[in-house]
């Protein structure tokens, strides 16, 4: 129709202004360096129309399912040899920090063409008495369908253990979280290594591809999707995530926000909410009094919330009211030996904020990195949406560190700035992605 057409030389003339704008800001690199010249790849991949992206995440998540399916791992002789055994750091991990170390270990044994396998991995985040073995397979998808890891591993030999992760770049680790100013030529390690198995994977940053592994490994399984379902339909019975701005708080940790008050999430929220046409502000925080609070400073925004008596933060109390280091669910659940299903409530408040316009949090935070790494891998899925800016807003700095913040020393205490330049980035990029239904 004339109307189609009309939208059709709209996006080309957005996407032609997105290359000029990218050219020019390339113009001033040195070609005669090999990161550079990356740099320049990637710069000008990131100029072009954005429904191309969906495609290329949708041949790694085919990877995905080909190559943890194939005879490599599914052959019983193979088995030692292809597969290690991934055990939780340590019972008091929060659920952030060890969805975060089993995705940052996987990817580690993938770029070597090995598959970390989850059997071994008791957390008590899954409760006891429904899923008696407390491993991710509670909660997720097998990595492997065709041969679970736990199946094979009943008929042995013994895996190896690992019970650590490393970086996955090989030298500073850092991806900035902005795709115009990639830092060096390391950003580009996992495709390296992915080719290999793969030469027709899409030529990405680590940032994108880590992106891709968190939505393959965190897969909810039916039962995750079920307690999901049900909690969304009890709670929230009119969602709609493109209405929607998510916000996580994090309070209890040793630094985390320390210069991030209310009042600076206030801020944020409102200017966002204003920018995004957002009618509703979906909260979580370990902060029981921003929980009761917010609402009030933020009215007359509408902002929702899973109730602090759904949670084990509900039942810590005191401990979880502003900057606390005492609130600790991990240390509740191992000292107490309470059966919960936490572990699905905090799985589902992840995927509330996941479907969502953006998340804003702290990227410093392994829970907020989990959100931000699912909303952009889901948006790109869904949607073709290149920038991972538009997926989360980080209160604290404008980089991503695939190693966590203490690797980062960037810590951003100009917040206006910050919010300054994601409004910009949203202007800048939604002409191009909301003809895509974004």
């Amino acid at each position: 129709s004339e109307e189609e057409e009309e939208e059709e030389e709209e996006d080309r003339e957005v996407n032609e202004l997105r290359r000029h704008d990218l050219e020019e800001d390339l113009s001033n690199l040195e070609p005669q360096s090999p990161a550079n010249n990356l740099l320049l790849r990637w710069g000008r991949l990131a100029g072009e129309p954005t429904i191309p992206e969906r495609e290329a995440a949708q041949s790694v998540q085919d990877f995905f399912v080909r190559f943890y399916n194939s005879d490599h791992f599914c052959n019983q002789q193979n088995f030692a040899k292809t597969s290690i055994s991934l055990s939780n750091r340590a019972e008091g991990e929060g659920l952030g920090s060890l969805l975060n170390g089993y995705s940052i270990s996987a990817m580690n044994a993938l770029v070597r063409g090995r598959r970390a396998c989850t059997h071994d991995t008791r957390s008590n985040y899954i409760n006891k008495l429904t899923c008696p073995s407390q491993t991710w397979d509670c909660l997720f998808q097998p990595i492997s369908a065709a041969c679970p890891c736990a199946e094979m591993a009943e008929v042995g030999p013994q895996l190896p253990t690992v019970n650590n992760f490393r970086c996955i770049t090989s030298k500073e680790a850092a991806t900035p979280i902005r795709e115009t100013k990639l830092s060096n030529g390391d950003n580009f390690f996992i495709y390296d290594h992915l080719t290999k198995f793969d030469g027709a994977l899409p030529f990405r940053s680590d940032h994108w591809y880590m992106a891709q592994l968190y939505y393959y490994l965190f897969r909810p399984n039916e039962d995750l999707q079920q307690y999901f379902n049900v909690l969304k339909a009890k709670l929230f019975p009119d969602w709609d995530g493109k209405r929607t701005v998510s916000v996580h708080i994090r309070r209890g940790d040793h630094w985390m926000g320390a210069h991030l008050g209310d009042d600076a999430y206030v801020d944020t929220i409102r200017r966002v909410v204003n920018a995004t046409g957002a009618n509703t502000v979906f909260l979580g925080t370990d902060d029981i009094v921003a929980l009761e609070e917010l609402p009030r400073q933020l009215a007359p925004i509408k902002v929702v919330s899973i109730p602090a008596d759904y949670s084990i933060i509900g039942k810590i109390g005191a401990n979880c009211k502003g900057m606390n280091k005492d609130c600790r669910a991990a240390k509740y659940l191992r000292t107490t030996g309470e059966a919960t299903d936490e572990g699905k409530l905090l799985m589902s408040q992840i995927l509330l904020m996941v479907d969502s316009i953006v998340a804003i949090g702290t990227i410093g935070s392994n829970f907020s990195r989990v959100i931000h790494q699912l909303q952009w891998a889901s948006k790109i899925l869904q949607h073709g949406l290149l920038s991972p800016d538009l997926a989360f807003l980080d209160m604290s700095g404008d980089h991503y560190f695939m190693c966590g913040w203490r690797l980062s020393q960037h810590m951003q205490r100009d917040n206006k700035k910050v919010v300054d330049e994601w409004i910009a980035k949203y202007a800048y990029y939604s002409a191009a992605t909301q003809t895509r239904d974004v």
